[in-house]
């Protein structure tokens, strides 16, 4: 491992307690989505969870946290409301997976190829309700070893890349318009890395990872 045992186990702790929550969401959420940002989900919400997989920097065994970088994938295009969406590896819970970080951890395997023995998990963040899908969307933040390698699933992934933590500062947000399935159009903060326009529930995530890494 390439981060000093002592800050491992002092981020680790920063998962046990508690969370930012809705409140770090909030600053990525679009304007429609606030009011019921709060909301509890549908008791009818299909569970879901993904890996939030952080790597600290090549070569430097002890870096700050917000040096460390999230992989981030660009799903491939299909009949569905995420189609082409920058995201997280994992998916939907399966009747087999015995907890909700089995499912990060299967579909971590399944669509980028690390192993679960190359993370460490750290914690979960918040979960969050997407009403498009119908999701209950269950993070979990882990920490790469140096073994993990990548290799990205052509069927679901098309590409993806590792982004310090410290782009995803919603200060530095821009506000973009993106289309819905159904044609309808919204506003919503948005971070521009290169080719990929992250906003929505992968924003609202790393709106919460970004203020429990910082210092």
């Amino acid at each position: 491992m390439q981060c000093a045992t002592s800050l491992v186990q002092d981020i680790a702790g920063r998962f046990s307690g508690p969370l930012p929550g809705k409140a770090a969401q909030r600053d990525m959420a679009s304007p429609d989505r606030i009011d019921t940002l709060f909301a509890p989900a549908p008791p009818d919400a299909e569970e879901a969870a993904v890996a939030v997989l952080l790597r600290p920097p090549r070569g430097r065994r002890v870096a700050s946290p917000p040096d460390w970088s999230v992989l981030l994938i660009r799903r491939n295009t299909y009949p569905g409301v995420h189609s082409g969406q920058i995201a997280f590896p994992g998916g939907q819970r399966e009747d087999a997976d015995k907890d909700l970080w089995h499912t990060a951890c299967r579909e971590t395997r399944e669509e980028v190829g690390i192993r679960t023995e190359h993370m460490r998990r750290l914690g979960p963040l918040t979960g969050l309700y997407i009403p498009v899908s119908n999701f209950l969307v269950h993070p979990f933040a882990a920490l790469l070893d140096d073994r993990a390698t990548v290799r990205f699933d052509p069927a679901e992934v098309v590409d993806g890349k590792f982004v310090p933590v410290r782009v995803f500062d919603p200060a530095q947000a821009v506000m973009h318009e993106f289309a819905s399935a159904d044609g309808t159009v919204r506003s919503a903060p948005a971070w521009n890395c290169g080719d990929y326009i992250v906003w929505g529930a992968t924003a609202m995530i790393l709106a919460e990872l970004y203020r429990l890494l910082r210092p």
